[in-house]
């Protein structure tokens, strides 16, 4: 649950309307040793900058109901395919995000979408993540820190994900 504000990098001297904050996955030792070992290897999630900036595009985020689901089915094909798991933040896109959302309408086929977007809303959370990066540690370390916002009276968070934000067919 380390999660900090970006007084550097957002125009909002952290009073920004999209809560610039970054999700580190504990073992990361926070997110200042995950800054500093970032020339070395990639952070498994990283600070991207404030979405209301002038650089930002139109997000669509994942609530976190739809990331625990996401988990869900990460762990269901893995137990159903054992010899070929979904280890990588790739195999997420690739092993369920595609083949779920191909039925849908060419240019909304992004994993929010699904199910009339029951998992839709705007994001307060930016998450970026390497495709090689650890697929359940990626997901777990979104549900830990949304499960702690939660736990101290927040509303369930909702997070900017490209691999349910963007759509992957493109």
């Amino acid at each position: 649950n380390n999660a900090r504000s970006c007084p550097r990098i957002c125009p909002h001297n952290n009073r920004c309307p999209w809560a610039c904050w970054s999700v580190v996955q504990a073992n990361l030792g926070g997110l200042e040793a995950a800054q500093a070992r970032s020339a070395r290897q990639p952070q498994h999630l990283r600070l991207m900058g404030c979405a209301n900036s002038k650089n930002a595009v139109g997000f669509v985020g994942i609530k976190l109901a739809g990331v625990k689901e996401l988990r869900d089915k990460v762990l269901s094909f893995n137990d159903t395919d054992p010899a070929d798991p979904i280890t990588k933040t790739a195999h997420i896109s690739i092993k369920i995000v595609k083949p779920a959302t191909s039925r849908l309408t060419k240019g909304e086929q992004a994993y929010v979408h699904l199910d009339g977007g029951k998992h839709r809303g705007k994001p307060e959370y930016f998450v970026s993540q390497t495709w090689q990066a650890d697929a359940l540690g990626l997901l777990d370390s979104i549900i830990r820190h949304g499960d702690g916002v939660e736990a101290k009276g927040g509303k369930p968070p909702v997070y900017y994900l490209d691999l349910a934000s963007v759509d992957q067919h493109q």
